[in-house]
Formats: C-alpha cells, sequence, structure tokens
C-alpha cells in the first residue's frame, strides 16, 4: 500500500487522493463517461469553469480532468503502485485554488491487479468521446490538453533530483505509453492520440526560455473571468525564433 510520505506527494502535487474513504465528491468516475450526465455537470459547473460556452468549458474541464491520469501515472512510475480503477465509487471532488477551479480525485487505496495503467488510458478515452458528442470540441484539442500535463509529469521527473532513482523506469514508462501499439487501448485510434504531442523546446520571440509550443489553442482566453488570455504556450500568440 501507499506511504503516508506517498499519499502526500500525490495530492499535493498531482491532485490525487489515495484514501479508503470515496466519499464526499462531487461526481462519479463513470458519469463522466455518460453524455447526459457530463452536459448537466458542465452546466453546473460553469461559474466555477468561467464558461457557460460548451466548447471551452468541455475544454478546461479537460485540462483539469488529466490530473486524473497524471496522478495515476505519478502514482505507477514513481512508487511501482497502480491505482485500481473503481469507476463507480471514485469521484472528482471539488476544490478551488487561488481563485481557479483545480478539482482533486478521490481513487480509493486498491491496488490494480495490472501491470501497466491501461485501464485508465481507456477511461479517459471514453471521456474524450463523450465530451466530444456533448461540446463538439476536438478530440485533439481534449487530448493535447492531457498530454501537457502528462510531459510535465514526465519532464518533472527527468530534472528532479528528488526522482533521480526512477528517472530510468519513467522515461520507459512514457515510451511505453506513447507508442502506437498502446493506441487502441484509448479508443478507435490506429495511432496513439497522445504521440502527437510529444516536441523539443524551441526559442519563442521575448521569452528568455525555450518552451514546449501547443499546436492547438485550449481556449483559455475565451474564459468569463478578468484577465482571461491566452496560455503561455499557445501556438496564437507564439512566434518561433528564426535563425538565419
Amino acid at each position: 500500500m501507499w506511504t503516508t510520505k506517498e499519499k502526500q506527494l500525490l495530492e499535493e502535487r498531482f491532485r490525487c487522493l489515495v484514501d479508503e474513504s470515496l466519499n464526499g465528491g462531487d461526481i462519479k468516475l463513470s458519469d463522466l463517461t455518460d453524455e447526459e450526465k457530463l452536459a448537466a455537470f458542465l452546466q453546473k459547473k460553469a461559474d466555477q469553469i468561467c464558461s457557460d460556452q460548451p466548447k471551452v468549458a468541455g475544454s478546461i474541464f479537460m485540462k483539469r480532468y488529466a490530473f486524473l491520469l497524471v496522478g495515476v501515472l505519478a502514482s505507477w512510475s514513481l512508487f511501482r503502485k497502480l491505482p485500481a480503477l473503481q469507476a463507480e465509487e471514485a469521484q472528482l471532488v471539488d476544490y478551488e485554488k487561488n481563485g481557479n477551479w483545480q478539482p482533486k480525485f478521490s481513487i480509493g487505496s486498491e491496488l490494480s491487479v495490472n501491470d501497466h495503467p491501461g485501464e485508465w488510458l481507456c477511461h479517459m478515452g471514453e471521456v474524450v468521446d463523450a465530451l466530444r458528442k456533448t461540446t463538439k470540441l476536438a478530440n485533439l484539442i481534449a487530448w493535447e490538453n492531457v498530454a501537457i500535463y502528462i510531459f510535465w509529469l514526465y519532464d518533472t521527473v527527468a530534472e528532479e533530483e528528488a526522482f533521480a532513482a526512477v528517472r530510468n523506469r519513467a522515461k520507459a514508462d512514457l515510451d511505453w505509453l506513447l507508442a502506437d501499439e498502446q493506441a487502441s487501448l484509448f479508443g478507435s485510434y490506429h495511432a496513439n492520440p497522445l504521440a502527437r504531442y510529444d516536441r523539443t523546446k524551441i526559442e519563442v520571440e521575448g521569452r528568455d526560455e525555450k518552451i514546449k509550443v501547443r499546436k492547438t489553442c485550449c481556449f483559455n482566453y475565451l474564459l468569463d473571468k478578468p484577465g482571461a488570455k491566452n496560455c503561455k504556450t499557445c501556438p496564437k500568440v507564439c512566434v518561433p525564433v528564426k535563425r538565419k
């Protein structure tokens, strides 16, 4: 099982609550694969998401929901402890930080009998599919919203000294995750829907550090709140430096 220190890391950095208690959530994970229940949930959360526009709300929701998979992958790669998917019991837990909606996920404390997170990839694929049908959000945007945080996770493991001992294992896990052999785990895909977003950092005008520029826009600038603007990696505002 997970140690107290491991549970603390998963909650504080990856928004996942590994606990026997599965109470107090806003909605069950299984309900988010149901089009009608997902639509009702997005409508209910419109004020917290800061948009009642279906595509905008759907995109921001997917950026938040990505942390469910990030937390599961962190537990798998860092501790070799893979949570079992208890979709009928696990819940999204309402939470705000600095005025922004940043839900956490109560996923229980049962270990999976599998040696890879395939069931979690399948669940994410079902949510992406329901989101497309509910909000008309393009799959390309939804999957990039997931991918950016997965790459953030593995970049963090590669760069922080605290994770040096598991660095090679994590790299192998990411390679497995991005392989086309795993495409079918995400749904009806012939190519891995995450792999297209694997890119290197580049120089961008006006930035001191290299960044990974998105391929799609997540619509953050369309949120109904003061100061809403494009993300720092948005392709609409990032101009690559051209070397002569």
